[in-house]
């Protein structure tokens, strides 16, 4: 068996798949495309991570091109544009030299198609504006996104401990400041009763971070009116032929 004839019964087999799936591409071998090596993505294998790895250049970001695909199918799609490099993908792409010897070489027939697009943001862009109250957004990411250190991060954690014991919501960023003013004050005996002897200084640096209008900690996405993207995610039709593009 020659090896091209072994490099082919090898692609087919390996990429063969019962249901539907999406076409990635085709196989090729020294600089030839085998039009019957379909590099195939089973649908039903998309509840598992991936990772699009290449050098620069490779055109990672044009792997997002298969998300029509993935919203043809129905499954909805949210996309992190992190370089505001995707959000064109909203329009029909043109048709180039370069794309169409590329569709001719692998005998694909590439029909160029639109979506409707739905925005979000975690920030003051324009945008369906993402939310979530600081109970959600947790302890660990708070402390690290204001840089705290081992100590600051521990008081933290106590202070979310106290609040849920006490079933007292912090919904926003003016609920998490009150806690550590009343922490470094007047609550500091009760903590330490429940929960042991701290530094009652080390609040300070933290709370002062919060209060500087250079703080990293988004108070827009902090609040009280909740909106996840499970809530932008709704598994029936028509909402779930939508691509939700997410802009940093």
């Amino acid at each position: 068996m020659s090896n091209q004839q072994n490099f082919l019964d090898t692609i087919q087999q390996g990429y063969a798949t019962k249901g539907d799936y999406l076409l990635l591409g085709k196989a090729m071998l020294n600089h030839e495309v085998f039009t019957s090596a379909d590099i195939r993505l089973p649908l039903r294998t998309l509840n598992r991570h991936g990772l699009i790895a290449g050098a620069t250049g490779t055109g990672k970001p044009k792997h997002c091109n298969t998300s029509p695909k993935f919203v043809g199918q129905g499954i909805p799609v949210l996309l992190m544009d992190i370089k505001g490099d995707l959000s064109g993908l909203a329009q029909c792409g043109d048709h180039n030299p370069k794309l169409d010897e590329r569709c001719q070489r692998m005998g694909i027939n590439f029909v160029s198609e639109s979506y409707p697009v739905e925005l979000l943001t975690i920030s003051n862009e324009k945008g369906a504006r993402l939310r979530a109250t600081v109970t959600e957004f947790g302890p660990i990411l708070l402390s690290k996104i204001l840089e705290l250190n081992d100590t600051q991060q521990g008081v933290v954690a106590m202070l979310f401990k106290y609040c849920d014991d006490n079933g007292l919501p912090l919904l926003d960023l003016k609920d998490f400041k009150k806690v550590l003013q009343w922490m470094t004050n007047e609550g500091a005996t009760e903590i330490e009763q429940q929960y042991g002897k701290y530094h009652r200084q080390q609040p300070v640096p933290f709370c002062a971070k919060l209060l500087s209008q250079n703080n990293k900690v988004p108070s827009c996405f902090l609040a009280n009116a909740r909106l996840m993207c499970a809530t932008c995610l709704p598994p029936t039709p028509p909402h779930n032929k939508v691509w939700y593009i997410l802009c940093a």
